[in-house]
């Protein structure tokens, strides 16, 4: 495998109808030249396998998730692992490409060559494929460079994506020589890639974004974003996170990005419209447990 070849990796767990329109996605990318992995942490079912061998499609390959660390992480190393080309992108299997995909990588790729990885912009959208809102995704677009073109490099790249990350991890086309080195971490379950992104950058390496859409990336309420959301885990580990951050910046100078990971605002932000969401929708215990949570935060 020579040139820039991207190897579509996805780690799968549940849902195969999902699965199918993500496979799909994929085979309708205008440039043909791809490779696709499915890295398995659960059984296909026989009329999955049965649509697969239908496609004959010698790019498509499935594998078993081989990892000690079954589960989210082992399963997106697992993918990391399988890959021989030059770049790979981790496809979450309720997502969808939009068909500019690789023409959109290739082109980032000529423009600036010496990068970790290359982001585009996404189109949110439901659980039927349709356009949707989302108030923390529109945060998002106040939050982002305003700029066409994202580099992102040392205090001040970190600095800006502690103060909401805009960037959808599985829009992500990665330098395969990079991730292998670096990998995800498993202590981690939800900021596996803002862990990554800091350390990265931490390192020396930089990002570079585009603000073309290419990617699909599907809101809805059995992704793991939500369930962890739920009982409060992925904001102790953003904690953890920001914490462990601010204490590495503070060792190296980086000013900035330490302000901005021991303030921690945009958590506060997060859980505050947590509260008001739930007053809302006169869920009162639900806005109680939000708000204990915050109060605690903020007396840390």
């Amino acid at each position: 495998m020579q040139g820039k070849q991207i190897t579509f990796t996805i780690p799968f767990y549940e849902n195969e109808i999902l699965l199918k329109k993500t496979v799909e996605s994929v085979l309708a990318q205008s440039i043909p030249d791809w490779l696709l992995i499915i890295s398995l942490d659960s059984k296909l079912s026989n009329e999955f396998i049965s649509y697969l061998r239908r496609l004959n499609d010698n790019r498509i390959s499935v594998i078993e998730n081989e990892s000690s660390n079954k589960g989210i992480c082992g399963n997106w190393n697992n993918c990391i692992d399988s890959v021989e080309s030059e770049y790979v992108t981790i496809l979450h299997s309720d997502d969808e490409l939009i068909p500019n995909y690789i023409v959109t990588m290739l082109e980032a790729m000529n423009e600036a060559p010496d990068n970790a990885f290359y982001f585009c912009a996404v189109k949110v959208i439901d659980i039927n494929s349709q356009a949707t809102f989302s108030f923390a995704d529109k945060i998002k677009n106040y939050i982002k460079p305003n700029n066409s073109i994202v580099k992102l490099t040392g205090d001040n790249g970190l600095a800006s994506l502690l103060k909401g990350c805009f960037i959808f991890c599985p829009s992500i086309c990665y330098k395969t020589s990079v991730i292998k080195k670096y990998k995800f971490r498993e202590k981690w379950k939800m900021v596996l890639d803002l862990d990554l992104y800091a350390r990265l950058l931490f390192n020396g390496y930089s990002m570079y974004g585009t603000s073309k859409e290419a990617y699909r990336y599907r809101r809805h309420d059995n992704n793991q974003t939500a369930k962890l959301t739920k009982d409060f885990k992925r904001f102790d580990e953003e904690v953890l996170l920001y914490d462990d951050i601010s204490r590495k910046a503070k060792k190296n100078g980086w000013k900035n990005t330490e302000r901005v990971a021991r303030n921690k605002t945009i958590i506060k932000l997060h859980l505050l419209f947590l509260v008001t969401k739930s007053a809302f929708l006169l869920n009162f215990k639900r806005c109680r447990q939000v708000l204990e949570y915050f109060l605690r935060l903020i007396k840390i």
